[in-house]
């Protein structure tokens, strides 16, 4: 619930005096950013150790149930003519608070998303990144379903490691060995699995 950023403060103040200089990294949902997150921003902000803050905006309160945050309002469209939510930017807010190292970043772009964390954790001083890609559970993203061609597929897991709820490894007929499948009811179509190799 916030405390992340506490904490990655704590360690690197711990880190200091014990002469251990590594990178840190510290993650935050934009629902707990915008409920308990602020303080801990404001702390870091003047610090020169090499932070790296990691906020994913989802665009919900994932974690309690979907609820509505502060950057929600952009993706009604339509509705937020008629039923205006305010819209605050996590990244008007980070650069308030005299952060200068802020970027954003396409979580399902595997490779450049991988690159700019590996990047912004060699940096020294504090270094944000905010993900912004819309929770799939509410936002459904127009991408048809991925599926996996049983011939193809070496069945060397590395689709399934991505933790992503709707693949899995499966008996296929004829074919002795297991395989990846993609449920394409649940997939959302956010292509990751098919950029993992």
């Amino acid at each position: 619930m916030g405390a992340s950023l506490g904490m990655v403060l704590g360690m690197a103040k711990a880190n200091r005096l014990a002469g251990i200089e590594t990178p840190l990294v510290a993650t935050i949902g934009d629902g707990t950013f915008f409920h308990s997150g602020l303080s801990g921003m404001v702390q870091l902000s003047d610090e020169t150790e090499n932070i790296t803050v990691i906020c994913m905006d989802n665009r919900t309160t994932a974690m309690t149930g979907g609820q509505a945050t502060m950057t929600t309002n952009q993706l009604y469209g339509d509705e937020a003519k008629t039923n205006p939510r305010h819209f605050i930017s996590i990244k008007s807010i980070v650069s308030a608070c005299g952060v200068t190292d802020v970027q954003t970043v396409d979580q399902f772009q595997v490779k450049t998303l991988q690159k700019t964390i590996k990047e912004a954790m060699k940096r020294p001083g504090i270094s944000v990144l905010i993900m912004e890609r819309p929770c799939a559970l509410n936002f459904k993203i127009v991408h048809p379903p991925y599926g996996v061609d049983p011939s193809i597929c070496i069945g060397c897991r590395n689709c399934v490691n991505t933790n992503c709820p709707p693949i899995n490894m499966h008996q296929y007929a004829g074919i002795n060995a297991l395989k990846s499948h993609i449920d394409p009811d649940m997939c959302v179509g956010c292509s990751v699995c098919s950029q993992i190799g």
